[in-house]
């Protein structure tokens, strides 16, 4: 399903894309979730490895920093 997309429930004129994540599976619920990139740092890879905004550019540091120890 990577790569497809859906109507924005809201905003009936949006796409949204449908982005694979190795953090989100089928075991339970339904294999769906948002994705929040400031909020957690598997959002965070998600965001980098699509090139999604991120909320600012010190969280990018921060984040870069912890999860490979240099920014």
């Amino acid at each position: 399903m990577d790569g497809l997309t859906y109507k924005h429930p809201v905003y009936a004129d949006v796409s949204c894309p449908l982005l694979s994540a190795d953090h989100v599976t089928t075991a339970v619920g339904t294999g769906l979730v948002h994705t929040a990139p400031a909020h957690g740092h598997d959002d965070f890879k998600v965001a980098l490895k699509y090139n999604l905004d991120r909320v600012s550019d010190w969280m990018q540091v921060f984040y870069r920093t912890m999860l490979y120890g240099s920014s």
